[in-house]
């Protein structure tokens, strides 16, 4: 009885160790990515930061049940070249149009993807509906 204890106890302790070190391991990578999107996911946070830095907002206005979205994500938002101009120059904050309506409708947003820009001031500056490849959503914000 004592041993089938010691057993237990001894595999509670190691399936601990296990769980710590592979969760510590994944955030290290996460925050140690470099490609990645920095997101800011509090719109009024994203307000007040821009502010601060006097830096743009993007706005990605997105929904769950939405292919273009979906495409949009992986081709576009994953893509070297954005990522970087995006965490280089922008506070970027992506809306569910359906968890943040009336964001959505502050914006005049009822169709998915939708990019807006913000200046630091909250000033609409650049407006596009519909998926944009890589290429072209920098061509496009290379003009802001």
């Amino acid at each position: 009885m004592i041993y089938m204890k010691e057993n237990i106890f001894r595999n509670i302790i190691l399936l601990t160790i296990i769980f710590v070190t592979l969760t510590s391991t994944n955030v290290l990578f996460a925050e140690n990515n470099e490609n990645s999107l920095n997101v800011c996911d509090n719109y009024t946070q994203a307000l007040d930061n821009a502010k601060l830095e006097n830096r743009n907002i993007i706005l990605i206005f997105d929904q769950e049940s939405c292919s273009w979205c979906e495409i949009f994500k992986k081709n576009t938002l994953e893509n070297d070249d954005v990522i970087e101009k995006l965490n280089s120059n922008y506070i970027t904050t992506i809306v569910d149009i359906n968890k943040n309506p009336e964001i959505a409708s502050k914006y005049s947003v009822y169709g998915t993807p939708t990019v807006v820009i913000l200046n630091s001031e909250a000033n609409e500056i650049y407006r596009n509906e519909g998926y944009l490849p890589p290429d072209e959503f920098l061509k496009n914000i290379e003009e802001i």
